[in-house]
């Protein structure tokens, strides 16, 4: 079907969601509430690392209004041990095998409520006081007195990985669970051994964090009279966080309803479950009232599962010509106290060579352990970070060989004749023009009229710089997803299926697919999600998974519905099945007048003359189960002038040529685009988790301290697609909402290197503040001449 010719999908609709969403319709975390509910507060470590010896809370507990205080031994006493079962390791087929050291069994920490032997970082959890009010809960967490015993800390990536006397766990001593190599080393070492040219550098892709738009919240209900839970809590798939805090809790399969409808904002952080989440389940068995949970937001940047945060040494092997040859790459990628996803490390190892063909590679893949909040899969988990460091890697090699910078990736890019290909690490890219991409961005972007910008630049004191990036990313996330369809004789089609959308118009986008198949408008298809009473397989959104995975269950189940209904109405005309036709919406049966619409044909299966079978609603539903992966990919330029003087940026322009596959919905692709690219941005320019290397204290704990980007740092985008259909699925798609922020990274530490050349620069760290670039610049000025 990749090559049919569509009405609906591809077509660029407004978001049916929008309306109830700007005008205060929305069901956010915090919008529910219950009669008689309680409210949580979490007392949090004030060290980085501090052994936990005395609780005391009995001033707390006779304090106004306090119904409970809970603590790690008392959870212990109610055999609440086994902890949160993040299942960390990538586990669908294609995803890389991460072992522990010497292919051991990786240790990923335990995740228990709540700790009774240490704190591991600043802001976990240690106790929860539950009162009436959140007011009285505040004024009791301040009473309860925890006495701590500090403890040697280790914050910093690479420090961890050598503090041989700071050990975060006792079962890891040297805080390395993870310790794997991928790709021919031999033979890449025999190539480095005899290359022309090597280029290395040495990056760290910075920690970062969220800031969802919407702090996390959670309200749960534990009804005595069924035995049941309730938890209203906004996350990226409620059947797995259903399954997770069952398990956790220890009650029984579906004894829990998870309702999580609309999502302010997840990039990743609410992909994995928090302990707030069972905690208050269990608070409110306890108590006997609902019990709600609101994050404040200096809570939510020292206690959320946290981004990036990547050591990388990168080498380059050429040929005199400027071929690549060979590459070798170390990376170690900072998990934090306990490990809760591997997904940044394996699936960013896995893209090392980029757009290129490098025939022999090898990478080491650790992770280490820190006294840092745990890191997650974060906007295009992992693949940022390497492709920041193949795309540096590349502008520096260029620029110390005499090469140009557009040209050497040009001459290295893998072919469309190649594809499928397999990089030397094993990836397996289903499909992509890339060199077409690169032409398409380098025509928007005007770069014929570069140096004539530059030039005017210069007449004003000022540096412009041009950065270019490739990439490309992979898609593939949890590889089970369903889809039930049931019309409705009214006139409405209900689709229940398993992802969770936050933000990203799934409401719409899954509505085309289900209209194009079934031939209605979209308006009468009702997409239902997010309640695992009705929901009960899905995925979830991440890992650009949930247009691929939806779609075509989504496309899988129509098809069945349709054979279902040509079925019933081969009866109801008294025809031959395989006359009967769907068209537009409409059944008929060839060689005659008869035709019944699809919702006319719903009101007929429930006559009672249809055999048993096929008598009952118009309702399918169907599983599927897809391992193969995709690969988005494009091509990123922008301009970035720079100001000597005071190392002030701004982005001048800023263009984007993406490979989504198939565009189910072109206009919330580019929206995804948009926001991908300002993420991006922030980092490179603004955002940073830093921890105090001294006290280990976060020093970026509100949106005073942590920078984030905004309308005004940005131009106008200049945005277009060249969709090369993936191979793998029915619809061709790949994925889009994270394309955006997977080279941005690199365009812009590229642009503003670029612009300081002249100086000498070889590097700019991220973020790239303005006392960071002219930092830069003083460092160079003594040894170059200034170019103004």
């Amino acid at each position: 079907m990749t090559d049919h010719k569509f009405q609906k999908i591809g077509q660029p609709t407004r978001r049916k969601e929008d309306f109830r969403l700007l005008t205060g319709r929305g069901e956010f975390s915090d919008d529910f509430n219950l009669p008689g509910q309680a409210v949580a507060v979490m007392i949090r470590s004030p060290y980085p690392h501090a052994r936990i010896v005395s609780i005391d809370k009995a001033e707390a507990e006779s304090m106004p209004g306090v119904l409970g205080i809970f603590t790690g031994a008392d959870c212990e006493a109610e055999g609440l041990t086994t902890g949160i079962p993040h299942n960390p390791i990538p586990k669908t087929n294609n995803d890389l095998k991460l072992t522990g050291p010497g292919g051991g069994v990786i240790f990923i920490g335990p995740h228990v409520l709540l700790p009774t032997d240490k704190a591991r970082h600043v802001g976990e959890a240690v106790a929860m006081v539950v009162a009436e009010t959140r007011h009285q809960a505040m004024d009791a967490a301040e009473a309860v007195f925890v006495e701590y015993e500090e403890l040697p800390f280790v914050t910093d990536t690479a420090a961890a990985a050598e503090a041989n006397n700071i050990s975060i766990w006792d079962e890891v001593p040297d805080n390395v669970p993870v310790d794997t190599t991928f790709g021919d080393v031999r033979a890449t070492e025999d190539i480095f051994a005899n290359a022309d040219h090597i280029a290395e550098m040495d990056f760290h892709i910075v920690r970062v964090t969220g800031v969802t738009i919407e702090p996390r919240a959670a309200l749960g209900n534990f009804d005595a009279k069924t035995g049941r839970y309730t938890l209203y809590a906004g996350s990226g798939g409620a059947v797995r966080q259903k399954r997770e805090i069952e398990e956790t809790l220890g009650i029984e399969e579906d004894s829990l309803r998870v309702i999580s409808k609309d999502v302010g904002g997840n990039f990743g952080t609410r992909n994995r479950v928090y302990v707030e989440f069972p905690l208050i389940l269990w608070a409110s068995r306890k108590l006997g009232r609902p019990v709600k949970f609101v994050s404040e937001r200096s809570e939510s940047f020292i206690s959320d599962y946290q981004g990036r945060d990547l050591v990388t040494k990168v080498e380059l092997a050429l040929d005199k010509e400027g071929f690549f040859l060979a590459m070798r790459a170390s990376n170690i990628s900072n998990v934090g106290a306990r490990i809760v996803s591997l997904s940044p490390l394996g699936k960013g190892t896995a893209l090392i060579t980029g757009n290129y063909h490098i025939p022999h590679a090898y990478a080491r893949a650790r992770a280490v352990f820190s006294n840092t909040p745990p890191t997650q899969a974060y906007r295009s988990s992992g693949r940022p970070e390497v492709t920041f460091a193949i795309e540096r890697l590349i502008d520096t090699a260029a620029h110390d060989f005499g090469f140009d910078p557009i040209d050497i990736r040009r001459k290295n890019l893998i072919r469309p004749d190649m594809m499928p290909y397999q990089n030397p690490i094993g990836a397996l890219y289903d499909s992509g023009e890339y060199e077409k991409s690169m032409d398409m961005a380098m025509e928007l972007a005007d770069l014929d009229g570069f140096t004539d910008r530059k030039r005017e630049a210069e007449s004003r004191g000022r540096l412009l710089g041009l950065g270019f990036a490739n990439y490309v990313e992979s898609s593939t996330g949890a590889p089970i997803e369903r889809a039930e369809i049931t019309v409705r004789s009214e006139g409405i089609v209900d689709v229940v299926i398993g992802t969770q959308p936050a933000g990203q118009g799934h409401e719409t986008s899954f509505a085309q697919v289900a209209a194009e198949w079934l031939g209605v408008p979209i308006g009468q298809i009702n997409i239902i999600l997010g309640d695992t009473d009705v929901v009960k397989v899905g995925g979830g959104s991440h890992s650009g998974r949930s247009m691929r995975m939806a779609g075509t269950v989504i496309v899988q189940t129509a098809d069945k519905l349709i054979e279902k209904g040509k079925q019933i109405a081969a009866h109801l005309f008294d025809s031959d099945i395989g006359d009967v036709e769907f068209n537009d919406g409409v059944f008929s049966a060839e060689g005659t007048n008869k035709s019944m619409t699809l919702f006319e044909l719903a009101r007929g299966s429930e006559l009672n003359e249809l055999p048993e079978p096929l008598r009952g609603p118009l309702a399918v539903g169907h599983s599927n189960e897809m391992h193969t992966q995709v690969f988005p990919n494009g091509a990123h330029i922008c301009e970035i002038e720079v100001d000597p003087e005071t190392g002030g940026v701004e982005i001048k322009r800023y263009v984007a040529i993406d490979d989504v596959g198939r565009a189910i919905n072109p206009l919330i692709v580019d929206g995804q685009t948009h926001g991908g690219i300002a993420q991006g941005v922030g980092q490179a320019l603004l955002e940073q988790c830093y921890m105090d290397p001294e006290s280990g204290q976060p020093l970026c704990g509100s949106l005073v301290d942590y920078g984030l980007p905004r309308a005004d740092h940005f131009p106008s985008f200049k945005t277009r697609l060249n969709e090369v259909h993936s191979p793998t699925n029915p619809l061709g798609i790949k994925a889009g909402g994270e394309g955006g922020t997977t080279p941005a990274l690199a365009v812009v530490i590229n642009a503003i290197v670029n612009a300081l050349r002249p100086y000498g620069v070889r590097d700019v760290k991220m973020p790239a503040t303005p006392l960071t670039v002219w930092q830069a610049i003083q460092d160079a000025r003594s040894s170059f001449k200034s170019p103004l």
